[in-house]
């Protein structure tokens, strides 16, 4: 009960302060457009999802500062406008001044497009759910671990994931029912830890044999062959596409991928303009299982794997 009264006569002094700060300025106290609050397809302080950033944000930020309630996910992630990872009255402060119209952004909002991009792809995901398990530099797998996989109808050397190997097999099968048989196929699947060491170190010599140190011929190699335990392909979830080139992104069937292949629950795992959060270059080839829901959620924002993780499951 004590907490509660502190908590109602914070966000009365709060709300009495923002409505001072902008009647002296003279400014009308409503909410700004979607557009004008956006940044990077979010709206930073927009705790409840309804669109807008009001007065009401700033009260359930108030509230789980001071140990009311709890923000967790999206609402988390909303509510951290000064990016601390955490919450506090500041943040409530800055969100009651966006919603009176005294600041149009707040702090997370000025970041550069590159220290933002620094800050996701250095997150540390907590997510463990297999289906869209975060896999990184800075998310590794074991090297004991061993998903269930079997063999895909379409191409039965080829191995992937038990909860995703019909979806993939659907996937192709339709795709070669518009474009004719044989036209999409998958080149590499599954690979164990052991496999990928093994092209990993081979990447790493290529560029060794250049005449790069030994340092930097790893975080050369790693950026067009994952690292052991930092492989997508390590998960059974991820599917190479035909040659793995890039002359794939000319083909009907890779346009196709990127309409059609997100009901299947498949995004493009390492999108073009990504590379800097992701660390990987464009790969049109490389397409990853999160399941149908992450797949149109990732696409309706634009989104890379790294981004889901870090807007929606801080």
């Amino acid at each position: 009960m004590i907490r509660k009264i502190i908590c109602m006569l914070l966000a009365l002094c709060v709300t009495l302060l923002g409505m001072t700060e902008a009647a002296a300025l003279g400014i009308e106290a409503t909410p700004y457009s979607q557009d004008e609050l956006s940044a990077a397809s979010y709206i930073y302080g927009d705790v409840d999802s309804n669109g807008k950033v009001s007065t009401d944000d700033a009260l359930s930020v108030l509230k789980a500062s001071v140990g009311i309630s709890k923000l967790t996910g999206k609402g988390f992630v909303k509510g951290d406008v000064n990016y601390d990872n955490k919450l506090t009255t500041d943040d409530a402060l800055y969100i009651l001044k966006k919603a009176v119209g005294i600041i149009k952004k707040t702090p997370v909002e000025n970041l550069s497009a590159s220290a933002m991009n620094k800050r996701i792809k250095e997150y540390v995901s907590s997510e463990k759910t297999e289906m869209i398990r975060l896999v990184n530099p800075y998310n590794v797998l074991p090297s004991t671990w061993n998903p269930s996989v079997k063999a895909l109808k379409t191409k039965t050397s080829k191995k992937f994931h038990t909860m995703a190997a019909d979806k993939l097999d659907d996937m192709i099968n339709a795709c070669n029912k518009k474009y004719g048989s044989g036209k999409l196929w998958a080149q590499s699947t599954y690979r164990d830890y052991a496999t990928q060491k093994a092209l990993y170190e081979k990447e790493v010599q290529r560029w060794k044999n250049k005449g790069y140190s030994d340092s930097k011929a790893r975080a050369k190699a790693a950026t067009i062959v994952a690292a052991p335990g930092t492989s997508e392909h390590n998960t059974g979830l991820a599917c190479d596409f035909n040659n793995v080139e890039e002359s794939f992104s000319k083909t009907k069937m890779y346009p196709w991928l990127l309409e059609n292949a997100q009901s299947y629950g498949f995004v493009e795992r390492y999108p073009k303009g990504k590379g800097d959060i992701t660390g990987i270059i464009w790969e049109p080839w490389h397409f990853r299982y999160v399941g149908v829901d992450a797949a149109k959620e990732m696409n309706s924002y634009g989104w890379c794997l790294e981004e889901y993780h870090y807007y929606n499951h801080l």
